[in-house]
């Protein structure tokens, strides 16, 4: 079912504001009396999360150019007091966005609303690195003991700290640790840990941050953490020292884990966990060549794969859709030019959803909300910067959240 996600209002020029959907119909109610009583011209319409626009009341008697008394402004005002006093219901209906602000040879991590209002400076965050809760109140992320070193020896600590910069607790303080990632619930967490050359995936939870756990060793090199939706397992990429890649799973009780992809040729890059159980979508390419990957589908409990996908070319940032059925991806298969497509599960159906020929500088991630199926992506020129954009599922409705500064990278929903 598609809920309301805010509605836009105009009366006597342009009064837009989001509002909760629990007041959705007192506003259209007082909207649409108080104009009808004053004559004054209006529209009312609200966006489904779908991106889908209905107008609902419209008149269409022209004002003429006369003068509006206050008896005829009065109401809209009225109703713009309402809107206001049930902002912070909408800030919480509405989810935030989390980003990478990368300026002046620094990352932060920085938070907005998907209007573009509101937008917070989070922590700083070595090598832009971070994940917000699914709820958004806490936030994982890392930070190099040595960050003066070089990158590959700069060995990094996660942190977990409250969204309004409360509570910071050191998660790690040994090895090399990366790939934090939350749970669906927001319950546990789990990343990766690497000391003199073994790795092993680590869990805690989120009461309590100084327990941690180790569910799986191995001296093959592994990343790309992710949950399955039931929070019983996890999926990973393994790679040998030949950089032949796989996927894998851990069971959280049982410890125990499983390669999915042993007799699959292609290498494994990164995966994502669907919101069905057996399901994983994941990118894949051809021997040592990156710019011949494909998106794939397997099905944990049978072993099916599915090319998903079938057209050479270097794919990125792959994300499902709430229900399932799309695939959102970054790709270049048009040459140097990137843009974001749609591609359906079951049929291959395909929908280039940008369709700019002014991207050829990249897509810088991209995150599907949980609720709404809208698109959040980092695109713009390297000299100018890049911001951040959302849009409809179907490529409508786009829109720019951020403006100024040097580049947004990594955009990531929370509800």
């Amino acid at each position: 079912m598609n809920r309301v996600r805010w509605i836009e209002i105009k009366c006597v020029g342009k009064i837009t504001s989001p509002v909760a959907a629990i007041v959705n119909s007192v506003c259209k109610s007082v909207f649409y009396l108080a104009c009808r009583y004053t004559n004054t011209p209006y529209r009312i319409s609200f966006r489904l999360e779908r991106g889908t626009w209905i107008n609902q009341l419209s008149s269409n008697t022209p004002m003429k150019g006369k003068n509006l008394t206050l008896k005829a402004i009065t109401p809209c005002l009225l109703l713009i007091c309402l809107t206001l006093a049930v902002s912070a219901q909408r800030a919480s209906d509405a989810g935030r966005v989390y980003f990478i602000k990368f300026e002046n040879d620094s990352y932060t991590v920085n938070s907005i609303n998907p209007d573009g209002s509101n937008e917070q400076f989070v922590t700083e965050s070595s090598d832009g690195i971070f994940s917000p809760s699914p709820d958004g109140n806490q936030i994982l992320f890392l930070r190099a003991r040595n960050p003066d070193a070089a990158f590959e020896d700069r060995q990094h600590d996660i942190y977990l700290m409250g969204s309004n910069g409360s509570d910071l607790v050191r998660v790690t303080n040994s090895g090399e640790n990366y790939s934090p990632t939350w749970s669906p619930s927001g319950e546990s967490i789990a990343f990766i840990h690497e000391q003199e050359n073994e790795y092993s995936v680590e869990f805690l939870s989120r009461d309590q941050p100084d327990t941690v756990e180790s569910l799986f060793h191995t001296t093959s090199q592994i990343g790309n953490l992710d949950w399955s939706p039931d929070e019983s397992q996890l999926v990973f990429t393994v790679c040998d020292t030949q950089l032949n890649c796989d996927l894998g799973t851990i069971h959280i009780v049982s410890r125990e884990s499983t390669i999915l992809t042993s007799s699959f040729q292609p290498n494994v890059l990164s995966a994502t966990w669907s919101n069905a159980l057996n399901l994983i979508g994941f990118i894949a390419y051809e021997q040592t060549d990156i710019l011949k990957s494909n998106i794939y589908t397997i099905d944990v409990v049978t072993g099916e794969t599915i090319n998903v996908t079938n057209f050479d070319a270097d794919y990125r940032s792959i994300a499902w859709s709430a229900e399932n059925d799309f695939i959102v991806f970054a790709s270049n298969q048009q040459g140097n030019n990137w843009e974001i497509y749609r591609i359906k599960r079951d049929t291959g159906e395909q929908i280039n959803l940008t369709n700019n020929p002014n991207l050829q500088d990249g897509i810088y991630g991209l995150d599907v909300s949980h609720i709404g199926d809208v698109i959040a992506y980092s695109t713009g020129p390297i000299e100018g910067g890049f911001e951040i954009y959302t849009m409809s599922l179907d490529g409508t409705d786009t829109e720019q959240i951020t403006i100024g500064g040097m580049h947004k990278l990594n955009p990531v929903w929370t509800d």
